[in-house]
Parts: structure tokens; C-alpha cells; sequence
């Protein structure tokens, strides 16, 4: 009974990991316009946070998606096409 509630608990875990990500996705693509479109130099600075080693195990997903949204959201490029890579944008076939 216990390998079911320990599944059972991870299941709930696991679905409010991705509410929480759906909702910062939603917050992220709402404010797109209110973005600027290239991040702010602090912005950028702010990135330093990820300048760590790899940890040997892994860790907490909800704290990792509060870092991303705190520190990696800021820095990126404001748009929501899914054919930017970075550097150019995708073409497509007529």
C-alpha cells in the first residue's frame, strides 16, 4: 500500500510542477508585449546565477523553474515564434 501512495503523491508532484509551468508560460507570453525586446544589461548579468558546476544529482523542479523564471526570463529575446533560434529566424517551405 505504501508503493501506492508514495506513486500516488509523486503523480500530484508532478502535476503541480507542470500547472506551475504552464502558468509561467502564460505570464510570459501575456507580457510580451510590455517586453522589451533585447534584455537589459542587468538582465544579462543576472545570468551569473546559472554559473555553477553541475550538481551529481538531481534537484528540486519547482525551484528550478522559480530560477529559470526569476533569472532566465528576463534575458531572452521577447517573442514567441517558434522558429527563432537565437541568432536567425526559420524560414519555411511554400
Amino acid at each position: 500500500m505504501d508503493h501506492v501512495r508514495q506513486k500516488m503523491q509523486a503523480e500530484a508532484q508532478l502535476k503541480e510542477i507542470l500547472e506551475r509551468a504552464k502558468v509561467y508560460a502564460l505570464e510570459y507570453t501575456s507580457n510580451i508585449q510590455e517586453r522589451k525586446v533585447f534584455p537589459s544589461d542587468q538582465a544579462i548579468r543576472d545570468l551569473d546565477h546559472f554559473d555553477e558546476d553541475l550538481p551529481h544529482s538531481s534537484g528540486d523542479a519547482t525551484e528550478v523553474l522559480e530560477q529559470l523564471r526569476t533569472y532566465g526570463s528576463p534575458a531572452t529575446i521577447a517573442g514567441t515564434g517558434g522558429r527563432y533560434f537565437g541568432f536567425l529566424t526559420g524560414g519555411a517551405l511554400p
